[in-house]
């Protein structure tokens, strides 16, 4: 699960979106508004959808309270809804709604736009990865090769951001090569890159949320149930990032198999988005 989980999340009082995030001018996509939910603003929570982008939100105090407590009752009894709720409440009040959700993981639908170049070809790319086959001792060591990779795709510089990006990574070109481990990893066709990149985004969302709520799920139950409950909210997330590229597929919108290496940044962002709005909604049908 990478070093998040050993962190105790954002305090009060802090800004909700660090100052060493590359910030996302305006929405990550021009449908959002479309799409985002109706929210009331006495019953948004903390929600920011007529915040101007530059405006970046401070934490106010007890932000996470709701999604805790949620959570809390799924890591003691393993009531899959009060996981939802809590997921949705971490979005809605815990991270100061879709918006800036999708701000504060600006840097990582970046990381994914690189480790997308890095994987599927992009010429752009091909320097980044003759410095991965020089470093590289031997490149049928897939452990060795997928480290190289994720550290090329998620630099590191000292913060969290690109620890897990690096976790996220490696984790998620495991999981294609547990399909097919004949793939080329230099040159992924359209359908391997997406699946990657949609297994990177989900998984380095969770790993910012686990930063926030784990400790206090570690003191409601053994390590056996506290290790099954993290089992299925990683499932959860990787569940709901793939429906959210689907709905822009079925919505008639590209997906990330299927456009320009250019475009791979702005679709990134707007699946981010895309999964947040999922995510919440659930407070809506309830």
């Amino acid at each position: 699960m990478g070093t998040s989980a050993s962190l105790g999340g954002i305090g009060g009082g802090s800004p909700l979106i660090p100052d060493w995030v590359d910030d996302i001018d305006g929405d990550p996509d021009e449908s959002t508004d479309e799409t985002s939910p109706d929210v009331d603003e006495a019953d948004s929570d903390g929600g920011d959808f007529d915040l101007p982008a530059s405006t970046v939100p401070v934490a106010p105090r007890g932000h996470l309270a709701s999604a805790r407590r949620s959570l809390g009752n799924f890591a003691a009894t393993g009531d899959r809804q009060a996981m939802r709720r809590g997921v949705a409440n971490y979005v809605r009040t815990g991270r100061g709604g879709v918006q800036t959700a999708t701000r504060r993981s600006a840097g990582s639908a970046s990381r994914g736009a690189s480790l997308a170049g890095i994987i599927g070809g992009n010429p752009a790319f091909e320097d980044v990865r003759q410095r991965i086959r020089n470093a590289v001792d031997d490149l049928s060591n897939a452990d060795e090769l997928l480290a190289a990779i994720a550290e090329a795709a998620s630099p590191s510089d000292g913060t969290n951001d690109s620890q897990t990006g690096q976790d996220a990574a490696a984790e998620a070109l495991q999981y294609l090569l547990e399909r097919d481990d004949t793939v080329d990893l230099f040159d992924l066709a359209p359908n391997q890159k997406e699946i990657v990149l949609e297994r990177f985004l989900a998984i380095d969302a969770f790993e910012l949320f686990m930063t926030d709520v784990s400790k206090h799920m570690q003191s409601k139950g053994t390590l056996a149930d506290y290790q099954n409950r993290i089992r299925v909210i990683k499932d959860y997330f990787c569940e709901t990032f793939r429906q959210a590229n689907q709905k822009r597929g079925r919505d008639d919108r590209a997906t990330l198999g299927r456009v320009s290496d250019d475009e791979v940044l702005r679709l990134s962002r707007s699946i981010i988005a895309e999964a947040y709005m999922i995510f919440e909604g659930v407070i809506d049908e309830n």
